[in-house]
């Protein structure tokens, strides 16, 4: 569906807009070998918002092709596991996707230390590393503490660097901002 849509000629989103997106996503995915333009640098960001949606993705088109209506051994594997898809999709396809935006932002990170040498790039590429890590413990380790532990600290990260940085919102910031 979505890509007819994009094919589809339109006079809101013209097919030059089109091409810029998808240029852009693309240099997103391949971003070590491409420097990181602002546009590459939100496609990312909104690939990172995406990610759990996205994740979901695999599930729902299992669902979606399923006989209908399910049959009781199906039924049976969505109650125990959520889900009636293969296992390979819940222990290989399903982390890939959820994963493939942290890995791209990453990526941009690492690019973008390359190109400038600014040290603050590998602190982001740190924000990035620790979201995929996330990804890589809650599939291979279920245990719930390992998975509160690193959920947290990825959390804290992303938070304070969001905060501190994007933000720019510090003490001294605010007590500048009071006169």
């Amino acid at each position: 569906f979505t890509a007819i849509l994009a094919a589809t000629p339109s006079r809101v989103c013209r097919n030059r807009y089109k091409r810029a997106i998808l240029s852009s996503v693309m240099r997103t995915c391949l971003a070590p070998l491409y420097t990181v333009s602002f546009a590459d640098n939100i496609v990312g960001d909104v690939l990172t918002s995406l990610a759990k949606p996205l994740q979901e993705v695999p599930a729902t088109w299992c669902y979606l092709i399923g006989h209908h209506p399910m049959r009781a051994e199906a039924v049976e594997r969505f109650v125990v596991e959520g889900s009636i898809c293969p296992q390979w999709e819940r222990w290989y396809l399903s982390p890939a996707i959820a994963g493939a935006p942290f890995w791209f932002r990453l990526l941009q990170c690492a690019r973008r230390y390359a190109d400038t040498k600014d040290k603050k790039h590998l602190l982001n590429l740190g924000k990035y590393a620790a979201s995929l890590l996330v990804v890589i413990v809650t599939t291979c380790f279920p245990q719930t503490a390992v998975i509160v532990f690193v959920s947290a600290f990825a959390t804290v990260y992303a938070a304070a660097w969001d905060v501190f940085v994007d933000w720019g919102m510090s003490i001294r910031t605010a007590a500048s901002c009071a006169g």
